[in-house]
């Protein structure tokens, strides 16, 4: 998940997202032909990033299944992490162990799906963990002094990160002096924000939190719905939500000096939260 800075990452600022512990298991095992099996979302750019790494390592075919415990299209990064452990599967079936280009080729899967996207939800897949991320350089990860317990809220509306990433993008065109000064901004808060989530400094995380959600949703890239689930976990308790990943729909995270409690407030709206404790690791194959 996202902490903070989601669709300004791919503009060139700073962002910091997470590796939460539910995600995508993958089995490999050989075949005479590549199938990809899973019972949601389109596995095809799966299947072609797939069929790139077989010809890598020189095998013509490859049977992968496809088990969750993430809610697709909820803004958790499930398509990278269904091509990440697609991949790391196959990889670790035939003998290939270059982390790089594994990367490469689950950023063409999520080309295929994504348009543009950051590469973050890639990084934070294959590597885990708590990272300060921005495109071109390598990722850092961050040092927690203590655990870091966020709240997890899937609206059950999907989200549309293509169109939402088209929509953001269009203010550059429209007022470019504006946006640059705004993406440069947001990422020295981010910056800022940095030694907040290392502390798990959960009253100022909320600030940050509240005022990236206002923004996200004056650039038109939240939804009623996801407003209206920020506003509900406000008023059951949390000192801060906004929307996490591309928006339109999808998930909200929260902060909470009762994380438990703030759970148990919201279950009985029927918006599936859960509590996340970072940091957590990222792919394994085994």
């Amino acid at each position: 998940m996202i902490i903070l800075g989601e669709h300004f990452v791919v503009h060139g600022s700073y962002a910091i997202a997470a590796a939460i512990d539910r995600g995508i298991t993958a089995t490999a095992e050989p075949s005479d032909k590549v199938e990809i099996l899973s019972r949601r979302g389109n596995t095809r750019p799966i299947k072609l990033a797939v069929e790139e790494l077989l010809k890598l390592i020189g095998e013509k075919g490859v049977r992968v299944r496809l088990r969750t415990d993430l809610p697709v299209g909820a803004g958790l990064g499930s398509s990278s992490a269904s091509a990440v452990a697609s991949l790391k599967a196959v990889a670790k079936l035939y003998g290939y162990d270059d982390e790089d280009g594994i990367w490469r080729l689950a950023m063409k899967s999520e080309r295929m799906i994504h348009k543009n996207p950051s590469g973050i939800d890639v990084t934070v897949s294959l590597n885990g963990g708590v990272l300060l991320y921005r495109i071109g350089e390598r990722p850092k990860k961050l040092t927690l002094k203590r655990p870091l317990e966020l709240v997890v809220i899937y609206s059950k509306v999907g989200k549309r990160t293509a169109e939402m990433i088209k929509r953001f993008s269009s203010m550059k065109g429209k007022a470019p002096s504006y946006f640059k000064a705004l993406v440069d901004s947001c990422s020295s808060l981010i910056l800022s924000a940095v030694k907040l989530v290392e502390e798990a400094d959960y009253e100022n995380l909320a600030t940050y939190m509240n005022v990236f959600h206002a923004i996200l949703s004056r650039m038109g890239v939240s939804s009623r719905v996801l407003d209206r689930v920020v506003e509900l976990a406000l008023e059951k308790g949390a000192l801060g939500a906004k929307l996490t990943g591309g928006g339109g729909g999808g998930s909200v995270i929260a902060v909470s000096d009762d994380p438990d409690g703030l759970v148990r407030r919201l279950e009985p709206l029927g918006y599936s939260p859960f509590k996340v404790v970072l940091p957590v690791g990222g792919s394994r194959a085994w």
